[in-house]
Parts: structure tokens; C-alpha cells; sequence
């Protein structure tokens, strides 16, 4: 025991005689930069791992793709030989082929449990992989302004993450039935425990699977407010089919009927109706503020002058803030009347909306 603490004490001090050593040999810098590389290194070789992980996900995923190429495969192989088979009988001998029947259902019967597990592992396989490219497909949709497309993508991962969790709920349900029906001398609670570990398994396999799913469940609050985005801008510069594509996407999103989409349509452009009036009330204060302070002031032919071309500029502006209201009131009344009452394109005013 008294040996065992001076070994330890021993390899303790030598510890501490390197420590020394190198504090004796290097500045403080030095250390502190020997620390920093140190630091760059190890983050470094974290960031690799996070890529070499990410990699075999996308391994996996190819190799699922294959298996299913390889069970097609095999399946065409089984007609084939059963086309053979009927052939020969019926060309060449006047009854059945025992030999060859026995081989084909022995054969047949292994392949059949071969695919039906590779069937599971590819149908997971190609149900995770969409859900990973799901963000990327959407965040592109979003970019082409393609908003209705972009929840039509989001409502299938969100069909195919239900479809995989209920694939690993019922393989456990089937594992506790085949055990009932089995009981303990009997086959099924091997038949159940395959099952359920098949499922399992197979989930266990992606991990990586709930954190996209977190991903893609954000994206669709996104999408949402990206829609509604749109139908606050400008009536005059966005085409009706846009403005049906953004309004069918935020509804469809946030679950509303005609009535509600009808409300948030009308809501969305009293907001920009409104940004619009803001500004020409901000435009005809700032005009007549400036006529008093020009009204008292006796000034030169060439200032007045001056002054009188700027107030027509800004009798202008706010001249052409006024048509825009009026035109995007209008555009706004044809396109409710469009989008809830008819199928023919509304005719706009402002020449964006004709889109339809």
C-alpha cells in the first residue's frame, strides 16, 4: 500500500516537473498560443467527425436504394423461372414438375422473408431520406416563390414522420400479440419479438431523424408567414395567380376555411392600404410644413421659383400615392371576387394583377 502511494506519488511529481519545465522553457505567450492551436485543433477534429457521421447517413440511405434495386431484381428472376416452369409444362410434358415446383416455393419462400425485411428497410430508409431533404426542397420552393408547393412538401413529411412512427409503435403492439397468441412453448412470441425488433431496429437506425424533424416542423410556421408576406405587398406589383398561391398556402397551413381566408386576404391588404396612407399623410405634413415656413419670408424671384417646382413635385407624389390606393382598392375587390366567387381572372387596374 505505501508502495502503491509513492509510485503515485512519484508519477504525480513527475507531472509537475514537466509542468515546470515547460513554463521554464516558454513564455507565457508561447503557452497561451500553444492553448489556442490546441483549442483549433480539437474543433477541428470535432467539426470532421460531425461531417464523417453525416456521410454515413448518406451511405446508408444509398445502400437502402440499392437493396431495393437488388429485391426488385430477385423478383423478376422468381417470375421468370415460374414463367419457365409454365412453359415447359405446357410445351413439353404432360404433367407437373415436382422437382422444379419443390425448388421454386423453397426458394421462393426464402426470398419472400429476405425482401420483407429488406421491403421494411427500404421503405424507412427512403421515408427518412425525404424528410432530411425536406428543408432544402422547401427553403427552394420558397426561393421560386412557390409557397403552395412548399406546403405540399411539408404535408408529406409530416404524413410520412406519422407513417414511420406508427411503424415503430406497431411493431411492439405485434411483438406483445405474437407473445399472447405463442404463449410459451408456442412460435409466436418469436414471431413477436422479431417483429417488434425489426421495427425498433430499423428506427434506431436514424437517429439523426428527430432533429430534422424538429427542422421541418419549424419551417412550417415559416412558410406561413412567408405567404402572408406576400399578400401585404404592393396589389399593383404582384399577379393574382401569386397572390392565390401565397393565400392556399398560409390557409392551408394554419387550417382556416374560406371564411378566415377571406378575413386574413381583406386584413393583409387593409395592412398595406394602410402603409400606403402613411406615407401620403407623411408626404402632404412635410409639404405643408414647408409652405409656412416659405409663406412669411420674402424671398427672390428664382427662390420662389424654385420652391414652386418643388411643391408641384410633391403635389405629385402624393397625387400618385392616392392613384395607387384607389388602383390597389380596386385590384383588391376584383381579386376577392376572383379568388371566392368565380374562375375568371379578375380584371385589375394597375396591370400586376392580371396575373390570373
Amino acid at each position: 500500500m505505501v508502495k502503491e502511494e509513492v509510485v503515485a506519488l512519484g508519477g504525480l511529481s513527475e507531472v509537475q516537473q514537466s509542468a515546470e519545465a515547460i513554463f521554464k522553457s516558454r513564455s507565457i505567450d508561447e503557452i497561451k498560443e500553444i492553448e489556442k492551436r490546441t483549442r483549433v485543433d480539437i474543433e477541428h477534429k470535432k467539426e470532421s467527425l460531425r461531417k464523417f457521421a453525416a456521410e454515413s447517413y448518406k451511405e446508408l440511405l444509398d445502400t437502402a436504394d440499392k437493396v431495393v434495386f437488388v429485391a426488385d431484381g430477385c423478383d423478376d428472376i422468381l417470375k421468370n423461372l415460374k414463367y419457365i416452369q409454365e412453359t415447359l409444362s405446357d410445351g413439353f410434358f404432360s404433367g407437373p414438375t415436382p422437382v422444379l415446383e419443390d425448388a421454386l416455393s423453397t426458394s421462393s419462400s426464402l426470398a419472400s422473408d429476405r425482401l420483407s425485411q429488406l421491403d421494411m428497410l427500404a421503405a424507412v430508409g427512403s421515408r427518412v431520406k425525404y424528410i432530411i431533404e425536406t428543408p432544402e426542397m422547401v427553403w427552394s420552393c420558397l426561393e421560386a416563390k412557390e409557397h403552395l408547393e412548399a406546403v405540399v412538401k411539408l404535408s408529406r413529411a409530416s404524413f410520412l414522420h406519422h407513417a414511420l412512427m406508427d411503424m415503430g409503435d406497431s411493431g411492439g403492439d405485434e411483438g406483445n400479440e405474437g407473445g399472447k397468441r405463442g404463449g410459451v412453448g408456442g412460435g409466436g412470441v418469436g414471431s413477436g419479438s422479431s417483429s417488434k425488433t425489426r421495427s425498433g431496429g430499423i428506427l434506431a437506425k436514424f437517429p439523426l431523424l428527430e432533429r430534422h424533424w424538429t427542422t421541418v416542423f419549424k419551417l412550417k410556421s415559416h412558410v406561413a408567414k412567408e405567404g402572408i408576406r406576400v399578400l401585404e405587398s404592393d396589389p399593383n406589383r404582384i399577379s393574382s395567380l401569386a397572390v392565390a398561391d401565397a393565400l392556399a398556402a398560409a390557409s392551408l397551413e394554419e387550417g382556416m376555411d374560406a371564411a378566415a381566408a377571406l378575413d386574413l386576404f381583406l386584413a393583409s391588404r387593409l395592412t398595406c392600404i394602410r402603409r400606403h396612407v402613411d406615407g401620403m399623410v407623411e408626404g402632404l405634413d412635410h409639404l405643408s410644413q414647408r409652405r409656412k415656413r416659405s409663406g412669411g419670408v420674402s424671398c427672390a424671384e428664382n427662390g420662389t421659383k424654385g420652391r414652386g417646382k418643388s411643391s408641384h413635385r410633391g403635389l405629385d407624389s402624393i397625387s400618385e400615392s392616392l392613384i395607387r390606393i384607389l388602383t390597389g382598392i380596386q385590384t383588391t375587390v376584383a381579386q376577392a371576387q376572383w379568388l371566392f366567387l368565380s374562375r375568371q381572372a379578375p380584371l385589375t387596374a394597375g396591370g400586376g394583377g392580371g396575373g390570373g
